[in-house]
């Protein structure tokens, strides 16, 4: 029914009598709104009471129940007509009409009062309501889950106390380890195999005595009942006065955990007393602490890793292992380097005794160790002039993309290789611009199979093209200005991915001052649209060529390299990226200064690295670790010498396991293409416990332990693991906890 919630009103279309067996009642909805449809489900309202009262004698009414309906259309008015059938006692037979005032809102036939039943007109007014023949039948329903119950007494029980129902059906005083199903509490003594009287839960004990009003009261061993819980207790109630007690079920129908399920915290829908919430504690205390075999001799509060030898685990400091080799010989130049897969390397590099040849080849590390092999090197176009910074990007499970500058009549050109084992294929070049500037390219992927190219179309404009992918086959997109500038500094102009949908690019506009510029570029298709530019930094002496690098971190974070000639220092800065708008942080000077060339690689673990050539140190190739917190960047200050030579144009990308792999130019007497690879050993997770030599086994403090016997420990700092394996209070690699006292560390995190 509809706008009434608790009643319609109707009229009998005929007149009806007396009798007692009346098998239905014909009605029209007095008005249009009234009618018996449900409002949540389909289908009408099939049971019901219905109210007649005679309109010539407004004393004379009558209830009756139906037990069904029927539509039988409308009336000239457009009002509902129905047919309802009188509903039939537990009998069967008797019809439910003339129920009495006190009616239980069961079908007994005592409900049916002959002398109730009226005949009533034509037109009589019906009304359909629930009155208290329902709300009697819920009361009765309520009512008939009784508090108290029976069973058999399975030994003696003494008056008021606890007991449970055992699993053989008969009662016991509650025993915590024996009897522990509590389900009440009795009120006089039974002797055992008597039949005892017990109130259960939702029930009121009563016939106590001292008790507190409010308190929780528990049951003890032995069917005793306390105030004062302890690890063989539980709870029976609630004191509503000195003398009763309101039986709850314990746990509010929840189970207690056992001790397993406390320290083990899989299981749910249990809950933990205290006791086993110290239990709980206690189990995770231990479980803080995990033996190891020393590499090396190690004292307490040393920072480890853990690491399998062969089947043993062992522990050491978060030393890096780091090899470099030379791989090629002759007048070469490396242009970049790409994980294209766990533990397989592509790079390309340009032959400058082969013509200048772009060339390309894979070079792997063995599972176990650091050993570096290298495939046969494959041309990637033999009238290539030179590339950008970063000119090679991986678009797809071993797949990559190169661009590159066609030496023959300087076009912008792009290709795709696959890689199978160690072996590469390459497929057919493309023409992205038929008339662009040298060696000012980058490249990074979009989506699979998708990538954007952005370089230097001439002196003073930089553009932007999206290509597709099938196969090795290219299709471009159309070109877009992405800025116009005054002129270029080589290796400026990178870009890299954010999403699917989003890039971050960078170019420098060579004008005065100098202005190192970043925007972001949205693509829908092949289509790129660009926001406002965000300058990074000026310099009115100009920025060095090749100091430039563009890594992201993640969708809303980049990072970004430049030297600047004022000052004649390498910088790291990050920049949050929100829709196409740039917001960058401050500047961080690296320990490296003059750098000609350099690169960052973002570690899969937190720690980054910034890899150049230091010109200030006869060329030597060097990495610096910095950490992220937000636009906050934290360089470590210290820097590692990776090749003592003298190198050039380093090209470095992230290794998935930890650390970086990095090709580079060899400058001195023996021209070359070199190697080196920088793998950690692992993360560390811990401190030591406790001092040993090596090949013992000692214990290792992991998260959520506490390491002590340490000295000058500040209590509230927090603690940081350094470039060399010590504990600092700032600008180290990984965090590690917390001192809480002059002698102590909690280990809150693993790195």
């Amino acid at each position: 029914m509809v706008n009434k919630l608790d009643y319609g009103e109707f009229l009998l279309n005929t007149a009806i009598t007396n009798s007692a067996s009346l098998a239905s009642l014909s009605i029209t909805a007095r008005y249009t709104e009234h009618d018996l449809t449900k409002d949540r489900a389909t289908g009408l309202l099939s049971v019901g009471k219905v109210t007649i009262t005679n309109p010539n004698d407004l004393g004379e009414k009558e209830s009756f129940y139906f037990s069904a309906s029927a539509a039988n259309g409308t009336d000239s008015l457009s009002r509902a007509k129905y047919t309802l059938t009188i509903g039939t006692a537990d009998d069967a037979s008797t019809k439910r009409r003339g129920t009495a005032n006190d009616d239980d809102g069961t079908d007994a036939v005592a409900n049916v009062i002959s002398g109730n039943m009226y005949a009533f007109p034509k037109n009589s007014p019906v009304r359909i309501t629930w009155e208290v023949g329902e709300l009697t039948a819920l009361e009765t329903t309520f009512t008939a889950g009784s508090t108290t119950n029976t069973s058999e007494a399975g030994e003696d029980i003494e008056a008021l106390d606890s007991v449970s129902l055992h699993t053989d059906g008969k009662l016991y005083e509650y025993l915590s380890t024996t009897y522990p199903n509590l389900v009440g509490a009795v009120s006089t003594a039974y002797a055992t195999g008597a039949t005892a009287t017990y109130t259960t839960f939702g029930g009121l004990s009563t016939g106590h005595s001292g008790l507190t009003i409010g308190a929780t009261q528990y049951a003890e061993d032995t069917g005793t009942i306390t105030e004062t819980p302890s690890a063989t207790t539980t709870v029976l109630g609630v004191a509503e006065s000195a003398t009763t007690i309101r039986v709850v079920k314990p746990g509010d129908a929840v189970a207690e955990a056992s001790q397993a399920q406390a320290e083990g915290g899989t299981v749910q829908g249990v809950y933990s007393s205290p006791l086993r919430v110290k239990q709980a504690i206690d189990a995770f205390a231990g479980a803080g602490v995990v033996s190891a075999e020393l590499a090396e001799n190690l004292v307490a509060g040393d920072p480890v890793v853990l690491y399998d030898d062969s089947g043993t685990t062992k522990c050491a400091k978060p030393d890096a292992v780091a090899v470099t080799d030379n791989w090629l010989t002759g007048n070469i130049i490396t242009k970049g380097v790409i994980e294209i897969s766990r533990r397989k390397f592509v790079a390309i590099y340009t032959d400058q005794g082969d013509s200048s040849d772009l060339k390309a080849a894979v070079l792997s590390i063995n599972e176990v160790g650091t050993t570096v092999t290298a495939g046969a090197s494959v041309d990637v176009e033999i009238d290539s002039f030179g590339t950008g910074k970063n000119a090679i990007a991986k678009i797809a499970d071993d797949k990559f993309a190169v661009v590159y500058t066609n030496s023959t009549d300087t076009e912008t050109q792009a290709i795709v290789g696959t890689v199978s084992g160690t072996t590469i294929t390459m497929g057919s070049s493309v023409t992205l611009d038929a008339d662009s500037d040298v060696d000012f390219e980058g490249i990074c992927k979009v989506d699979t199979d998708k990538f954007a190219a952005v370089y230097a179309d001439d002196t003073t404009t930089v553009d932007c093209i999206v290509c597709t992918v099938s196969g090795t086959v290219i299709t471009p997109g159309t070109t877009a200005q992405v800025a116009a500038v005054t002129g270029h500094r080589q290796g400026g102009i990178q870009c890299v991915q954010l999403t699917t949908d989003k890039i971050a690019i960078t170019y420098c506009d060579a004008a005065t001052p100098d202005s190192f510029e970043m925007k972001v570029a949205t693509i829908s298709g092949t289509t790129p649209s660009f926001g406002t530019a965000a300058v990074i930094e000026t310099s009115t002496g100009g920025f060095a060529s090749n100091g430039f690098d563009l890594q992201s971190v993640n969708a809303e974070t980049v990072i970004a390299t430049y030297e600047d000639t004022d000052d004649s220092k390498s910088y790291v800065i990050a920049a949050s990226v929100s829709g196409t708008t740039i917001t960058g942080g401050t500047q961080a000077a690296t320990a490296v200064t003059s750098v000609a060339a350099a690169d960052v690689v973002i570690g899969s673990d937190g720690t980054h690295y910034f890899v150049a050539k230091d010109v200030a140190d006869s060329d030597k190739l060097k990495y610096e670790t910095f950490t992220l917190e937000g636009r906050v960047i934290t360089l470590s200050g210290d820097t590692v010498t990776m090749d003592a030579g003298d190198t050039n144009t380093p090209h470095a990308c992230p290794v998935s396991e930890g650390g970086f792999f990095c090709t580079y130019t060899l400058d001195a007497a023996d021209d070359g293409l070199a190697y080196a690879l920088l793998e950690e050993r692992g993360n560390v997770v811990g401190l030591m416990a406790e001092a040993g030599s090596t090949a013992e086994t000692k214990d290792v403090a992991i998260l959520g332990n506490v390491v002590s016997g340490l000295s000058s420990i500040s209590p509230g700092s927090k603690y940081y693991i350094d470039s060399s394996a010590s504990l600092v209070t700032g600008g180290g690699t990984y965090g590690i906890g917390m001192g809480i006292s002059t002698t102590q560390i909690a280990i809150t995190k693993s790195a």
